[in-house]
């Protein structure tokens, strides 16, 4: 991973954020970031997600990664499974750097149910016509094609379209963290959609399977990343005077860190089991929600020792971060690691030496 570190390392147009990604995809090739999607090695793939979290920039290059591989991933592998000689096609085409795929599937106020998903596929004679609009999509600015979850009658496709396609127009933002991973609302108006980009499957019975999948790599760069920024921390207390070396908080350190090393322990003993061609099959609703809940719970006792309470109050003046807590029952995982790392960049600031 020489290339993409080096890279990153020495980055510093703080304005050029949302370009990092498609400058670095090549050497992401290279180094085997997306050979997942050829031999199904799970374990080399995490290991390498984790590592990549720890230099600068990471953060945001792993968010752009993992639906890549793991809902794009999943359907595409699923459609290949399925006999579609396409999806085969995009497969290799990610894995030698020819497209970037973008997934459309949240759209406004549908809570995570695709019964409530309002974008429409309507046959038209000998083509099929795209309308709906979607209000999250990962990677909208480097994509070359858009992967869209649309309802047809009863069942919920999804379709492979160009992203310069007439009709799909973009409205870009960003989140005030992990630049790199672009985002857009897109609208899809009247977009005629040819029978062959149509996947030869049924996103409701894939959809579930895409996203644990997602949540267990972001367990992984969740992991990573409060290692890696637990550590910066400390520094930077014991810099400014503010670091309180009692003995509750040695033990909470201590505690934190062998959660976290157990956790990792954990998530390396699933991945290697999962690992192989048929690694999409692996049952990871049996394992949710993968030690999350124990090390966010950890963080914050951490957290709330190491500091005096007016120091806390500073670091952290929206006590909202605490709702983390209950992130075992809110199921939306990935609103909660974006909400949790919104809190901790705001709060930490200019002082915070980790780049992302």
């Amino acid at each position: 991973m020489r290339m993409t570190k080096d890279y990153l390392e020495n980055f510093s147009n703080e304005s050029g954020e949302m370009e990092i990604f498609s400058q670095i995809y090549s050497f992401l090739i290279q180094e085997g970031f997306f050979s997942i999607l050829q031999d199904g090695d799970c374990q080399s793939f995490h290991e390498k997600i984790y590592e990549i979290v720890k230099y600068p920039h990471g953060l945001g290059i792993a968010l752009c990664i993992s639906p890549i591989v793991n809902v794009a991933g999943t359907i595409l592998l699923a459609a290949k499974e399925n006999g579609s000689s396409i999806a085969e096609k995009v497969l290799n085409k990610i894995s030698n750097g020819e497209i970037i795929p973008a997934v459309a599937i949240s759209e406004e106020n549908w809570q995570g149910r695709l019964s409530k998903i309002k974008t429409t596929l309507i046959q038209n004679n000998s083509y099929f016509v795209l309308n709906g609009k979607k209000s999250f999509v990962t990677n909208s600015h480097p994509a070359t094609h858009i992967l869209v979850v649309a309802k047809e009658n009863e069942k919920h496709k999804v379709v492979l379209v160009p992203k310069m396609e007439k009709g799909i127009f973009l409205e870009s933002f960003f989140l005030s963290f992990a630049k790199e991973a672009t985002h857009a609302k897109i609208n899809f108006e009247n977009v005629v959609i040819s029978p062959e980009w149509i996947l030869p499957l049924d996103y409701s019975t894939w959809g579930e399977r895409a996203r644990l999948s997602e949540m267990f790599t972001l367990a992984y760069i969740l992991n990573s990343y409060i290692r890696t920024t637990t550590h910066k921390l400390i520094q930077i207390a014991l810099e400014r005077g503010i670091w309180k070396n009692d003995f509750q908080v040695q033990k909470n350190t201590f505690e934190l860190f062998q959660v976290l090393d157990m956790q990792k322990l954990y998530l390396t003993t699933i991945t290697k089991e999962r690992s192989g061609k048929n690694f999409l099959m692996y049952p990871l609703e049996n394992k949710y929600p993968f030690g999350l809940s124990i090390i966010i719970q950890s963080f914050l006792n951490f957290w709330k020792n190491a500091f005096s309470k007016e120091t806390f109050i500073e670091m952290f003046p929206d006590s909202q971060i605490l709702f983390l807590n209950q992130i075992e029952e809110d199921y939306n995982f990935k609103k909660a690691v974006r909400s949790f790392f919104q809190h901790l960049f705001q709060i930490t600031g200019e002082q915070f030496i980790i780049e992302i």
